[in-house]
Formats: C-alpha cells, sequence, structure tokens
C-alpha cells in the first residue's frame, strides 16, 4: 500500500468513528430513556449530531440560540425542564466554542472590533450575574428562580460573543439564514402573542399556551428591518412598507397599546429612507383605513370579547388624558412603586434576579394592595434587582452599543445599521412600559440584527430583496409544467 492511499484512507476512518461514536450516544440516549421510563425523554437521541453541528459551525449556533430561546424560553414557566437543561447546555457549548478561538483574543487588542467595542457590555452584565447570586441567595431566593431571571440577561450578555462570531464566520450563506431566522421568529413570535392575548379576553375559543416566546422586540426587530429595507429595494418597496406597518398595527389590535412606540419608530424610518412620498402615503392612508374599518367592525360585533378589545383600543387617546381612569395604568404605577420601595430598602446591590418583590403599601401611605411577582413593567425593576452597582454596569452597556453603532457605520449595511439603530430607539421609547433587559425576545433581535451590522457582504444582505421579487414573480406566473418525454 502506498503512502498516498494510506493518507486518503486515514481521513475516512476518523470521520466513520465519529459517526459510530454519534450513533452509540444517539442509541444510549433511547436506551436511558427507555430504561428510566421516560420515553418522551428519546427526543433528545440527534443532540450528539446537534452538539457536534454547534461546536463546528457559527450558523449553527446562529440556529439554535434563535430557534432554542424561540421554542424553550416561554416566559410563564418558572421552574426548570428538561428542555430549558438542554437549551442551556447548547447555548454553553456554543459560547465554548467560541471562547476556544484564539482570534477573538487577538481582535481584543485592536481597535474598532466588535468584540472591542462590545466588550464592557458582556464584562458588565457578565459581573452583575455573578455577584447577583449570592445577594439572591441572602434574600432567601432559589435556585431556580434566580437562574429563571437570570438567564435574561445572561443572554443579552452572551450577544456580543456572538456577533463576533458572525463577523469572523461571515458569508452570504450566513447573511441569509439570519434574515429568515428575523422573518420566521417575528412572525411566530406576534402570532403566539396574538393568539394568547386573544384567548385570554374571549375574542377566541381557544385558551392554549403556545410554546413559543411572545414578546414585542422580535417582531419589533422584523418591522424595523422592513421598514429600511423599503427605503432601498428597487422593487417591492410596497410589499415591504405593508409588511413593516401590519406588525405593530396586528399587536396594537391585540391590545398592546404600548406597541404605538414602535408603530412611530417604523413610519419615520419609511418616510426617511423613501424618495417616492406619494406612494409612501398611498400605503399609509391604506394601512390606517384597514385598521379603522377593523375597529368598527369589532366595536359593532355584538361579541363581549371584541367589544371590550375595541373599547380598549379606542380609549387610547382618553387614557393619556387621564392615566388614572385606567386600570392597568394604575396598575403600572403601583408596580413602579413597589419597585421604587424595593430600590429604597437594597440601593446598593438590589434584591437579586428572582426576587419576588413585596411591599407593604400601607406602611408607605399608598392605597392598594401589595404586590408579589417577578415581572414588573417598570424600568425601576432593574435597581431593584441590581442597585447602584447595576445602574453602573447599565452605563457599561449603554456605551458600548454606542460605540458599537459608531464603529460599524462606516462598514457595516446601511440597510442593518438603521434598523439596528432604531431598534435600540424602540428599547429606549419603551421604559414608561417596562424593562427590555427583562424580555428574551430583546436579546434574541440584538443577537439577529447585530449579525446582519457586521456581515461586510452587502450583495448579501441585498440579496433578500431578489429572493423577495423572485417569489413574487413565481407567484404572480407560475411556471409550466415541462412536457412529457
Amino acid at each position: 500500500m502506498t503512502s498516498a492511499q494510506t493518507s486518503t484512507e486515514a481521513p475516512r476512518r476518523r470521520l466513520n468513528f465519529k459517526l459510530a461514536a454519534g450513533i452509540g450516544a444517539s442509541l444510549l440516549i433511547v436506551l436511558a430513556a427507555v430504561a428510566a421510563g421516560r420515553p418522551t425523554y428519546a427526543l433528545l437521541a440527534p443532540a450528539p449530531f446537534v452538539g457536534w453541528f454547534v461546536w463546528r459551525q457559527a450558523a449553527a449556533r446562529m440556529a439554535f440560540v434563535v430557534v432554542g430561546g424561540l421554542l424553550v424560553l416561554v416566559s410563564n414557566t418558572n421552574h426548570l425542564t428538561a428542555a430549558k437543561v438542554v437549551y442551556f447546555a447548547g447555548v454553553a457549548l456554543a459560547l465554548i466554542s467560541i471562547l476556544r478561538q484564539r482570534e477573538l483574543y487577538a481582535d481584543l487588542r485592536q481597535r474598532s472590533t466588535s468584540i472591542r467595542t462590545l466588550a464592557p457590555m458582556t464584562l458588565a452584565l457578565g459581573a452583575l450575574i455573578v455577584l447577583s447570586l449570592p445577594v439572591a441567595h441572602a434574600q432567601h431566593t432559589g435556585p431556580s428562580p434566580w437562574l429563571r431571571d437570570a438567564a435574561t440577561y445572561g443572554l443579552v450578555a452572551a450577544v456580543p460573543l456572538f456577533i463576533w462570531d458572525f463577523e469572523r464566520n461571515a458569508s452570504p450563506r450566513l447573511a441569509r439564514l439570519a434574515i429568515l431566522l428575523l422573518a420566521v421568529g417575528g412572525v411566530l413570535s406576534g402570532l403566539s402573542l396574538l393568539v394568547q392575548w386573544l384567548g385570554a379576553r374571549g375574542v377566541t375559543s381557544t385558551r392554549m399556551s403556545l410554546h413559543l416566546l411572545p414578546g414585542q422586540f422580535l417582531p419589533g426587530a422584523l418591522a424595523l428591518f422592513l421598514a429600511a429595507r423599503a427605503g432601498s429595494a428597487s422593487r417591492g418597496r410596497g410589499w415591504y412598507a405593508l409588511g413593516a406597518l401590519a406588525i405593530p398595527l396586528a399587536l396594537i389590535l391585540a391590545g398592546t397599546r404600548s406597541l404605538l412606540s414602535l408603530l412611530v419608530c417604523v413610519v419615520i424610518v419609511l418616510v426617511s429612507r423613501w424618495k417616492e412620498k406619494r406612494t409612501l402615503l398611498i400605503w399609509s392612508g391604506v394601512a390606517v383605513t384597514a385598521l379603522v374599518a377593523a375597529l368598527v367592525a369589532l366595536g359593532h360585533s355584538g361579541h363581549p370579547g371584541p367589544a371590550k378589545l375595541s373599547h380598549r383600543i379606542t380609549s387610547i387617546p382618553h387614557t393619556l388624558a387621564h392615566p388614572n381612569s385606567d386600570a392597568s395604568y394604575r396598575l403600572r404605577a403601583n408596580e413602579w412603586h413597589v419597585a421604587w420601595e424595593t430600590f429604597k430598602a437594597h440601593p446598593i446591590v438590589g434584591a437579586g434576579p428572582g426576587h419576588t418583590f413585596t411591599w407593604s403599601c400601607r406602611s408607605s401611605g399608598c392605597q392598594t394592595a401589595t404586590l408579589s411577582r417577578y415581572d414588573l413593567d417598570s424600568p425601576v425593576t432593574f435597581p431593584a434587582k441590581f442597585g447602584l452597582l447595576g445602574l453602573v454596569g447599565l452605563a457599561f452597556v449603554v456605551f458600548g452599543l454606542v460605540a458599537f453603532l459608531r464603529a460599524r457605520r462606516p462598514t457595516a449595511p446601511h440597510d442593518a445599521w438603521l434598523s439596528f439603530t432604531w431598534y435600540l430607539v424602540f428599547a429606549v421609547t419603551e421604559l414608561p412600559f417596562g424593562w427590555p433587559l427583562e424580555q428574551k425576545d430583546f436579546g434574541l433581535g440584538l443577537l439577529l440584527l447585530g449579525a446582519l451590522v457586521v456581515q461586510p457582504a452587502v450583495p448579501a444582505v441585498a440579496g433578500f430583496a431578489d429572493d423577495w421579487t423572485t417569489i413574487r414573480r413565481r407567484v404572480a406566473r407560475p411556471t409550466r409544467a415541462s412536457p412529457a418525454r
């Protein structure tokens, strides 16, 4: 046997060994699940192959984190499940595969790199998470509630590492995957919120809990990206504008009135990026007309659910003029009060993540009942959990994001940079209604838009417009079947 033949057969043996090891591990998982009396755990059989792809491929790391977060991080589950443990293990594997790359530490020593500008964000949030563990333990907070709450901040802290990974392994395929995940994730999470909200208010008959991440930031990222694309796409501008306007309008119809800030951001991006203002006015007029027609139809349907929904939306002007007349605003004011009193009681390090906020309103003079919950809809939630130390860390987060935008503006695709910028503006305008870092879809939106910002191949992002045009042509003119031979 020659040396050439030996060199060609050696890789085959190694590849077969890896394949056999993966098959063996999968069979072992199936046998362990059956032996333990948990046959559903047999679904973890592909885990060795998924782990191998996550370890080797940047596209697999992106897909796993986003899709896994969309399906696993359901906001209504406060305890650890097997699916969450597997997801956290996969994210840890992805982070280790990024941290082992020597180029990461070389880029830390260079100016204007993504990891250099965003490093303060990761270090600040990482330090807060580590220090919050003994603080939460001192407040008698269990490890499961702490992990449930700290995981959200951990996801945001890991976003800069994934953005660097996308930039270092940039390719047209990776850019298209980011756009696809942004579109699919935004639509699915928005539909999940719609179904759950309408079902809880009797508008629809279903009350099922969809295993998708309900939120408004991931659909908001998609809406802002479509609005930015409408200003530069050579064709299909009307479709981009309609999609950008339909997302916040649909969420507003679902009763999420805080989405008005997203609607304003989308309209401003469309106006600033659109040269043909007449076309924009036509599409905006169509969207507003459809909204008014839907409100009229809901109000006259006679069903108590749509009537309540219609009243909630049409009462927005009166609510803005008289906030005390709305029960939800009174509840939000109570949440602000509880978070503020908690911050005053623990001003330096806060009460820690996972803490159940309780405050006796009688002792503080307010007329509302004691509040006890995790997800307070107030920006004061952050200092209540992390104290003044958290505010110092937040300053590093803001500094890192601003430095990232300044450093990437000359080289980033302008549409991605514009949508990422307005995504942060949208997060700031949401502060009267809640705290963005508390929402997991905010981290996923940062991850996907950041992946598009660092793509150096502009045609890869612009190719989305070509794909859209191709789809429209196929729908309008279906291809003829080839004649039989």
